[in-house]
């Protein structure tokens, strides 16, 4: 029964508990064998292709492929090895079997060795090879570059069998340019290329997934199916790009804050202060602000004016206080926000006026009537007058109710009235007049 590589192989696992890789191990063991007898390269040949289709391709299997190829299909079955060996170690370092990178290593220069051993006793036929050998240099070296990237080339002796396949493209192109015919030697009956059909170079198509899945990653195609492997690759690469901007706008609108947080951040912005005296004369000496936009500045002066007159007295306090509201309402329990909330009220009560001044003025002229009202009683009765004592009394205790709170304009008259331009504080009153004694 005649096997053929498959359509698509995979790459597979350890190959030890199968008979076919027992049955394998025991033909090429004829190699190794003290006497030598003759290894049957067909059979191996068939044995690796049913571990292909049974297993999965791995290096073991591959490597001895090769060499089986080599021997029945000559530089084309060589090729056909080299190939699959190299697509298998650049896309599938990582995963093939063996793991261990001393016997991956030890695989790989072995067959380096037999390879070049079979190329020597292999005496090209004619310059139609030529075009064989180069495909093996190139397949070489690729194999090489990828395994210097592990840094293993020299371990693995691809040098040797690169140089050979060189001095063979050497001769060819030699034997090219001379022109003549060279007397051709016999190839052993080994060596020699069959012309079966099952010697024909391989086409397939590689796959890290089961063969249950459609998905081909690496392999030999024509141009049908490369052209849809390109198809399919553009389509896969745009439907990757929608899904991506379609996935970065949801994120985005998830993300987005909402109006009301938007808000609240605004809130806890912090006023810009007006520029300082020496930013003012840098910005006059240095901008380049035209009329018009000189005019929408003013405007914009204007408005600002407008909405601080707008204010009231106490919008500082009231700000203040809806502050407190919002953060208590969105974290009520946070202890930070009542120790904020405590601090504000402390410092509220501090810059207030004491409750026993806020009675002051009222009391003082109160008193003050009073005692107008007891003079004009005295004029009208004619009989009755105080005494300077009780006068001066009424007098001192009106004072010292008014004293007690100061009217605004007051102390603005005793600011404006300051000396050298020294503020006079709003809470000491030192222009107190000389307390009067109520006694004599």
């Amino acid at each position: 029964m005649k096997y053929r590589l498959p359509d698509k192989i995979k790459t597979g696992g350890s190959p030890c508990a199968l008979p076919d890789y027992a049955s394998l191990r025991d033909e090429l063991g004829k190699l190794t064998h003290p006497a030598r007898p003759d290894v049957n390269w067909r059979r191996v040949q068939t044995l690796c292709l049913r571990l292909f289709e049974h297993n999965g391709v791995e290096l073991q299997s591959v490597c001895w492929y090769t060499l089986a190829r080599m021997h029945t299909a000559g530089l084309a079955g060589m090729n056909d090895g080299l190939f699959i060996t190299g697509t298998l170690v650049r896309y599938q370092w990582s995963v093939m079997w063996p793991a261990c990178v001393h016997a991956r290593t030890e695989i790989l220069a072995g067959l380096s060795q037999r390879l070049q051993n079979v190329l020597r006793i292999l005496t090209i036929k004619d310059r139609y090879d030529l075009h064989a050998l180069y495909q093996s240099e190139k397949y070489l070296a690729e194999l090489g570059d990828c395994l210097a990237r592990h840094e293993l080339r020299q371990a693995c002796r691809l040098d040797a069998l690169q140089q050979e396949v060189r001095s063979a493209i050497t001769c060819l192109e030699n034997m090219s340019d001379g022109g003549g015919d060279e007397p051709r030697t016999e190839l052993p009956l080994h060596a020699v290329a069959s012309t079966e059909s099952d010697d024909e170079p391989a086409r397939f198509a590689w796959s890290a997934e089961p063969e249950r899945e459609p998905t081909l990653s690496a392999g030999i195609f024509g141009p049908r199916r490369r052209r849809m492997r390109l198809q399919d690759f553009a389509l896969g690469a745009v439907s990757a790009l929608i899904l991506g901007g379609l996935l970065s706008w949801g994120i985005h609108a998830l993300n987005r804050p909402m109006s009301e947080e938007r808000q609240l951040e605004a809130t806890l912005t912090p006023l810009p202060q007006p520029l300082s005296p020496e930013q003012l004369n840098r910005l006059w000496y240095d901008s380049s602000l035209t009329e018009t936009e000189g005019g929408r500045l003013v405007d914009a002066t204007r408005q600002q004016l407008v909405w601080l007159q707008s204010l009231p007295p106490d919008w500082a306090q009231q700000y203040g206080q809806a502050l407190i509201r919002q953060a208590r309402t969105l974290w009520p329990d946070n202890p930070d926000i009542l120790s904020l909330q405590a601090n504000w009220q402390k410092q509220l009560e501090a810059g207030a006026l004491p409750l026993s001044e806020l009675n002051g003025w009222h009391q003082g002229m109160a008193r003050l009537q009073v005692l107008t009202a007891r003079l004009g009683a005295l004029d009208e009765k004619g009989v009755q007058y105080l005494t300077v004592s009780e006068l001066k009394a009424e007098v001192y205790a009106i004072t010292r109710a008014l004293e007690s709170a100061v009217p605004a304009g007051e102390r603005l008259r005793r600011l404006a009235e300051g000396n050298d331009g020294k503020t006079t504080s709003l809470l000491k009153n030192e222009e107190r007049p000389a307390p009067v004694n109520p006694h004599f």
